[in-house]
């Protein structure tokens, strides 16, 4: 339970970085200057230290990305109790936090006009299949993020700690029975 404390707040840090650092920019319409963002990167660097020691987070890493480059990644704090540091090339478990991510990225491009939350995910992912024909034919983009295709909870969840890679996972989907019937 700890542990997944710590996710959260880890989580939730890095939110507010995201929606709070344009109040460490200059409140200007100009981009800011090398010099100025050099600056913005050195406060926020400070903020970012402060907040992990008075939330008590052993350790974070944080990248900025403008204009589809990275322009900021530090380690802060540890990563074991050997006390090894975080570096930017630091892994972290946030387990189930990804599917929060999923669901944006999938409304970004639903607002985008890519494809719907009706969407029929064989249409964008040819390849997928579940075990029942039916099912496969209408799982939508939505039932990704509703957890309502009726396989079972755990269904594949290990299979990347044998070695097995995504497009395996994938093919696996159809060997498992669910429970739901469309």
């Amino acid at each position: 339970m700890a542990d997944i404390k710590k996710s959260l707040i880890y989580i939730s840090l890095t939110l507010v970085v995201l929606y709070t650092l344009p109040g460490f920019a200059i409140n200007q319409l100009q981009p800011a200057t090398d010099t100025q963002l050099q600056k913005i990167l050195i406060d926020f660097t400070q903020y970012a230290e402060q907040a992990r020691k008075e939330w008590q987070i052993p350790g974070m890493a944080i990248a900025i990305v403008k204009d589809n480059q990275i322009i900021y990644k530090k380690g802060f704090g540890v990563r074991n109790t050997k006390g090894e540091p975080v570096t930017p090339e630091t892994i972290f478990n946030v387990a189930s936090l990804t599917k929060s991510f999923t669901a944006a990225l999938l409304a970004k491009q639903i607002e985008e006009e890519k494809y719907t939350w009706d969407t029929k995910v064989q249409q964008l992912y040819p390849e997928f299949k579940l075990y029942d024909s039916k099912a496969t034919q209408e799982f939508a983009v939505k039932d990704l993020v509703a957890h309502d295709s009726g396989l079972s909870a755990r269904a594949l969840q290990f299979l990347p700690y044998f070695g097995y890679d995504q497009d395996y996972q994938i093919h696996g989907l159809r060997e498992f029975s669910s429970s739901k019937r469309c």
